[in-house]
């Protein structure tokens, strides 16, 4: 049943990406709406000026910049204060959260459109011209695409790799006008869906959850790939790992808390889902046959991966570090028809998501994402899963 259950993901993951190939750009539209830049900012003395020179840079000029220190407690206070009347600069008295903080500077605002700005992302020229092409009834939040700024190490050039994917799962998602979440470093939100959803809440993902809320209200969300921004991104593993547990966290709370987002759509749960349940599976069958080949060395038993679930063929990193690790000590006539198969599986899916996303410069790095990166990340996603459901069961489990 799982190995069915795993083809299908796989089948129907292959599919969403010929989709999202066929998405078309954009519409021009003859709207002009002035754009208020909302960018919450703690302790970001070493980004901000060039965050706030990228806005003020940038080829839309009916635009505001607002600018809130959480008071921070390094010089981004004085590094803001450069740009005088440039910028409108904001001053919490107390460190309250990027939340909190989005919501004081919609307060200053007066645009039609809020386009909320990581301090430590930038954006290209065109991205704010780029982002009201899709704004049209209905339309709630455009999100955009996000791009690794600091690709100078294999950790951001792998980060870099796994925001394509993300890119194209979003793709996948518009293509069927169902896109359910928005990048909380830099997306346009309609002023009037700001209103009606009462702004952003201090949870573990407040993007996210923005996201769900505004799906769930009735508003489309959209998603604009030639609107790019670039981001910087962790260059330290301790703080990737935690990163990508709290998205993991957040991503699932969301799930729980506003289930009627994906049960109720048909085209979320064909398509979309998968994504999701892919590496799920995947990784928790390669984990316990990674154990239990483990256990097999250890006792010298026969190892014998050919004869493994069908799962597991689906390039798991870990049954892969299993088989190549079977290759060196004498086990290659078993491996290589299953490594054979697993590059026939995995060598299309790749190219076609490079293909899709016009990415030329990082295919080289499939093989490390796949055996080095990949299974981390959803070794991460998975704790967060596990906060999330703990956290929801005991809140359910509270009375009232």
């Amino acid at each position: 049943m799982l190995d069915i259950i795993t083809a299908l993901c796989y089948t129907m993951s292959i599919i969403s990406l010929l989709l999202a190939a066929s998405r078309k750009r954009g519409k021009h539209a003859d709207w002009q709406p002035r754009i208020s830049v909302i960018v919450p900012a703690y302790n970001a003395e070493k980004t901000i000026s060039d965050c706030i020179e990228s806005v003020l840079d940038s080829n839309y000029n009916d635009r505001e910049v607002i600018v809130v220190n959480d008071c921070s407690t390094d010089h981004t206070k004085e590094e803001c204060e450069k740009y005088g009347d440039k910028i409108h600069l904001i001053n919490l008295s107390k460190n309250s959260g990027k939340a909190i903080a989005l919501n004081e500077g919609f307060k200053e605002s007066n645009g039609d459109i809020i386009f909320i700005l990581d301090s430590d992302t930038f954006v290209e020229d065109n991205c704010f011209s780029e982002v009201i092409k899709h704004f049209y009834d209905g339309v709630g939040a455009v999100t955009t695409k996000r791009v690794v700024f600091n690709q100078d190490s294999i950790l951001t050039e792998l980060q870099q790799v796994e925001y394509i994917f993300f890119s194209i799962f979003t793709k996948v998602q518009d293509f069927f006008h169902k896109v359910i979440s928005i990048n909380g470093s830099g997306t346009a939100i309609l002023r009037e869906a700001w209103q009606e959803l009462g702004g952003f809440k201090n949870t573990v993902t407040e993007d996210t959850d923005f996201g769900f809320r505004l799906v769930e209200s009735g508003w489309n969300v959209k998603y604009a790939d030639y609107a790019i921004i670039r981001t910087v991104a962790p260059d330290k593993s301790n703080t990737w790992f935690s990163q990508k547990i709290r998205w993991g966290k957040g991503f699932l709370e969301c799930v729980l808390n506003y289930p009627n987002v994906l049960l109720k759509d048909f085209y979320l749960l064909l398509f979309v889902v998968p994504f999701y349940l892919f590496g799920i599976i995947t990784f928790l069958v390669g984990l316990s046959s990674f154990f239990m080949f483990i256990y097999k060395i250890l006792y010298l038993t026969e190892f014998n991966p050919v004869a493994s679930s069908i799962s597991t063929i689906y390039l798991n990193p870990l049954i892969l570090i299993s088989f190549l690790t079977c290759m060196l000590i004498g086990g290659m006539y078993k491996v290589f028809p299953l490594l054979l198969f697993i590059a026939i599986i995995w060598v299309p899916y790749f190219h076609i998501v490079f293909l899709v996303d016009k990415e030329r410069q990082l295919p080289a790095y499939s093989l490390v994402y796949l055996i080095g990166y990949m299974p981390i990340l959803t070794a991460s996603r998975c704790i967060g899963y596990y906060g999330a459901i703990k956290d929801f069961i005991k809140s359910y489990r509270e009375p009232l």
